[in-house]
């Protein structure tokens, strides 16, 4: 962009990050969706009852809000999520769904811990107008009309509906894909390396950016050009083979990792657009359909995507008129296609197999044209008047398309983002997953902790690993999964719960068992049932201090005073965890007067009370499965006489050291997917095998072994993607020097 272009182009952008940005840049206050969490329990009941959060808030922080927290440098390479819980990438291969998108994995980078959000719609703003302006003013517009398109595509309804989702990446890169059209007579390896470039940042970017490469398609194939239109057409080809060898070792990563013959996620419906839609902005967002967040087959939408205000219509009119040269051509035919696309129905669009409707698209085209208007005005104006009367142009603009993207900005006030956690402090230590009943917990919590919520997990691509966990769509988990003995054998070690709700409770008296107990002058006898974490006596006998003999060794029992207090027939006291099944005495229990019958009640649920905090009640399963535990050959069964240690827990490895007393194998909670995870066993390669139909088994051999599990590719993949990086380097070098 020209000398002259950067004073307009700084001046707008500062202003449009300051009108919208103006609480995190005055008063200190971070843009943090989760803070409207507060309005779903178990915060509802600390803070008071909150107004309905704004759906945009609300998907923010219970789908990219965990990948953004979880952002963190993993020695040369950035790690997003935990590719082994169920649908994570390694490094930097993660794909833009989860959180890998360009912009996102910058501002989980160089933001502040608790301002990536911040960071990230930032971002946004400043690539999404920085882009559109220079594309346009590479396309012959002044720099106030160019600042003027910029802010009508930034501040439009197509970016304003995705700055809190992983589309915004897409939508503020999309204007790349005109630069290479607009390069007019350079030599073709700059193109080639220009195409190269963009494409690899858009398809780095999701699939919202496919809309935007075919526009840049067909400004390359109709812009007029030089006489050598053949080393123009192999200056696309050979750029688009440079950046398909750079992402090569994603598609492969894409396809190798999920389960083979899982289907893929319908795409969800956007309503179709009205006249109005485009002038006015939705005060709120609604459901096109019944149901809470999270219920199964409610599907949500994002109105205002296509909203653009009056005065960008009007511009873009005026333009369309009244401008001048060839790209205003391509401009009117664009935008009558991706408006066609926009209106048309959703059987239409499934006919014709497009994904989604082109709203950025249409957005850009408008902005283009908006530009021109502006332009045009500016020629009839006095030469004196027309740079004040084009950025008096760009401030009506601002003042209209402000506000409605500003209304979408959920800030918070200092130290009100972070929600206090109901887990244990104790919990990132102990490790283990840890679900919700009834949306108790965000998944953002999972994520700075540590800890894996099955929420912050994409699982339509892991059938098998979904139908094992039972949760729904959101990860939330039924009611009828509360005590299912499955979830510990995935390593759910925690349980969390609202306490208005007290699912757990009921569900464990609806499965008490009772046994009758042997009554003589020696004593109480009763046979422990394996498994047994409770036990209840008959409400009204005197139980001062009750204690559990097996063998030689007896324990105290301690009061469980939550059940206790929520029954009506047994008075309840934990079990240590080193009873076991089997004939055991109890003392210190009133015996009957009459006839020596006692019925004692049993739970079995393996679930302990932790605590009772921050509004919710937190349950554990101490007897969890591990991340990484040895099971024997001959039985298939968890060995405790196997001690397993795990020495190094990163996102791309695993490593574990284990004494086997036999032959077996061990264990990693990791997804099994051969081709990526491989093992070694003290530093010899080792073939892995499946466990339990999702998990990945190690085969060892008796005695003290080292077993390191990592992700790796193929080495050809590397060395293609390095290819295409140093292919595209020598072609911008050739360029220059042309």
């Amino acid at each position: 962009m020209q000398r002259d272009a950067a004073t307009p182009v700084l001046i707008c952008l500062l202003g449009l990050l300051a009108f919208l940005l103006f609480p995190a840049l005055i008063l200190d206050h971070r843009v943090a969706p989760e803070a409207s969490l507060k309005g779903t329990p178990p915060w509802r009941l600390q803070w008071g009852p909150q107004p309905a959060p704004a759906r945009g808030a609300l998907e923010a922080a219970t789908r990219l809000g965990p990948r953004l927290q979880g952002i963190a440098r993993d020695g040369l390479s950035t790690a997003l999520w935990n590719p082994w819980i169920g649908g994570g990438r390694p490094g930097w291969l993660s794909s833009p769904r989860e959180g890998g998108a360009p912009l996102t994995v910058a501002a989980g980078l160089l933001a502040r811990v608790g301002w990536a959000w911040t960071a990230l719609v930032a971002l946004q703003i400043a690539v999404a107008f920085g882009t559109a302006a220079w594309v346009l003013r590479r396309l012959g517009l002044g720099a106030w009309s160019a600042c003027a398109g910029g802010i009508a595509y930034a501040l439009s309804g197509a970016v304003a509906s995705q700055v809190l989702s992983w589309q915004g990446s897409a939508l503020a890169l999309g204007p790349l894909a005109l630069v290479p059209a607009t390069m007019g007579g350079a030599p073709w390896p700059r193109r080639a390396a220009a195409w190269g470039a963009v494409l690899v940042l858009l398809l780095a970017s999701g699939p919202p950016a496919l809309q935007f490469i075919a526009v840049g398609l067909v400004f390359e194939t109709l812009t007029p050009g030089p006489p050598q239109r053949p080393r123009r057409l192999a200056a696309l080809l050979i750029g688009l083979a440079a950046a398909a060898a750079i992402v090569l070792p994603s598609v492969w990563l894409d396809r190798i990792g999920h389960e083979v013959a899982s289907g893929e996620a319908g795409r969800t419906q956007v309503p179709e657009m009205t006249l109005r839609g485009l002038v006015e902005s939705p005060p709120t967002e609604e459901p096109t359909a019944g149901g809470r967040l999270g219920a199964r087959g409610a599907t949500w939408a994002s109105p205002g995507q296509g909203f653009l205000s009056l005065p960008v219509l009007l511009l873009a009119a005026i333009g369309a008129v009244a401008g001048r040269g060839h790209p205003r051509r391509v401009w009117i035919g664009v935008i009558v296609v991706a408006t066609g696309l926009t209106w048309a129905s959703a059987e239409t669009l499934e006919t014709l197999r497009v994904l989604e409707r082109p709203f950025g698209v249409t957005a850009l085209a408008a902005a283009f044209l908006a530009a021109m208007g502006a332009e045009v005005l500016a020629r009839r104006a006095p030469a004196a008047w027309r740079n004040p009367a084009v950025a008096f142009a760009c401030a009506i603009l601002v003042l209209r398309l402000a506000p409605p993207f500003a209304q979408r900005l959920p800030f918070a006030e200092p130290g009100e983002a972070l929600l206090a956690s109901p887990l244990p402090a104790h919990a990132a230590a102990a490790g283990g997953r840890f679900v919700a009943v009834i949306s108790a917990v965000p998944p953002d919590l999972g994520a700075t902790l540590g800890a894996a919520d099955a929420r912050a997990i994409d699982l339509r691509r892991e059938p098998r690993y979904a139908a094992r966990l039972g949760v729904r769509d959101t990860g939330e988990l039924p009611l009828a999964r509360v005590l299912d003995g499955s979830l510990p054998d995935l390593g759910v070690r925690w349980l969390v719960e609202p306490l208005p709700v007290r699912v757990v409770s009921g569900e464990i008296f609806a499965r008490v068992d009772t046994s009758e107990a042997r009554v003589d002058r020696h004593g109480v006898t009763v046979a422990v049932p394996p498994g047994a974490t409770r036990l209840g006596v008959p409400t009204g006998r005197s139980t001062p201090t009750l204690a559990l003999r097996q063998g030689r060794v007896e324990w105290r029992l301690e009061g469980d005073a939550t059940l206790t207090a929520e029954s009506d027939a047994w008075t309840w006291f934990a079990l240590p965890e080193a009873v076991t099944g089997g004939a055991a005495e109890l003392h210190g229990l009133a015996l009957p007067t009459a006839a020596p019958e006692l019925t004692v009640a049993w739970d079995r649920s393996g679930l302990r009370e932790v605590e009772e905090v921050q509004g919710a009640r937190v349950w554990e399963w101490p007897r969890a499965t591990p991340m990484v535990h040895f099971e024997c050959a001959a039985s298939g069964d968890a060995s405790p006489r196997a001690p397993v240690r795990v020495t190094v827990n990163r996102p791309g490895s695993i490593a574990a050291a284990v004494s086997a007393p036999e032959s077996g194998h061990l264990v990693y909670l990791v997804k099994y997917r051969p081709r990526l995870w491989h093992a070694r066993v003290d530093g010899e390669r080792v073939a892995t095998a499946a466990a339990g139909g999702i998990w990945t088994a190690v085969p060892v051999a008796p005695g003290a072994h080292e077993v390191v599990l990592s992700a790796s590719l193929p080495w050809t993949l590397g060395s293609l993607s390095a290819c295409g990086i140093v292919g595209l380097a020598a072609l911008a070098v050739a360029g220059r020097r042309s």
